[in-house]
């Protein structure tokens, strides 16, 4: 089973957008995606403002047109896609299928007949991070509540049922790039349950950049794929294994056992690789 990862990409076609998307869709040629995941922050910089908002055709339909990209997308929600209509990011399965976000937050699994099942967990971070209750749209988090999130979390967790439990949000626990979040946002709400119940992999974007982090004192694997169009600099904490400026995303192809990840730059260089083991 194979996948790509792509965060912060919806500015219509500018900055290295279009670029890579024909990128991705000449690697895919090569090796096809079963589907995509998107990390947030899906259209700058105020989200859409409906089902019919010219956006979804300038930074979504015709930009990932090619035809080795026509398959699933499962999306969760970022902090620029709050500040527009969440609703109407719901409601566009029905304008397109090929367009997956159910709720603000869900899981589905994802089987290979007799071989690799994966349960994803897409959770919707953004209500997490206290400093966005100031922002002029702070009224669209009213009613998000995040305990009720944390309990759904948990018990989805506890499910135990699947080779690999991916996790998927917007926001990074860690991070070396520009915006390192307050540990008492979204860390302290999700490492508890990362550790808990040891779960291997959380993908990430909201940093415009690429980085790959590890703790080896804690179960989880850092991804961050934030590099859909334009980047920031970035460095390096104790825990980076790697991190790099570049427009980019990231590849993930699962096995029984094991998760093999590349990240590829917008040139369709590989420019890391690691395998996750469980």
């Amino acid at each position: 089973m194979r996948f790509y990862v792509i965060g912060d990409w919806g500015r219509d076609g500018q900055v290295g957008q279009w670029e890579l998307a024909q990128t991705m869709n000449a690697l895919a040629r090569e090796e096809p995606p079963d589907f995509i995941l998107s990390a947030g922050d899906n259209f700058y910089e105020d989200g859409v403002d409906g089902v019919a908002d010219p956006q979804w055709q300038t930074s979504f339909e015709a930009i990932y047109n090619g035809p080795f990209l026509q398959v699933p997308w499962y999306v969760a929600l970022g902090n620029h896609d709050y500040a527009g209509s969440v609703q109407a990011q719901l409601d566009y399965h029905n304008v397109n299928p090929r367009w997956n976000m159910p709720a603000r937050y869900y899981t589905f699994v994802r089987t290979e007949p007799g071989g690799t099942r994966l349960r994803f967990v897409v959770l919707d971070t953004t209500p997490f991070e206290r400093s966005y209750y100031s922002l002029s749209w702070s009224d669209h988090l009213l009613g998000q509540d995040t305990l009720r999130q944390r309990h759904w979390i948990d018990s989805v967790f506890r499910l135990h049922d699947a080779d690999f439990t991916i996790a998927l949000g917007h926001h990074p626990l860690y991070t070396g790039g520009a915006r390192a979040q307050d540990p008492n946002g979204v860390r302290a709400a999700l490492e508890p349950l990362f550790t808990n119940h040891r779960i291997p992999v959380y993908l990430a974007g909201h940093e415009h950049d690429l980085q790959y982090l590890k703790d080896p004192a804690k179960p989880t694997h850092y991804l961050v794929s934030g590099a859909g169009s334009s980047v920031r600099p970035t460095g390096e904490i104790d825990i980076t294994r790697f991190s790099q400026s570049v427009v980019g995303f990231v590849m993930l192809e699962a096995y029984p056992t094991r998760l093999d990840v590349r990240f590829y730059s917008i040139d369709g260089d590989v420019i890391y690789e690691s395998t996750i083991t469980k």
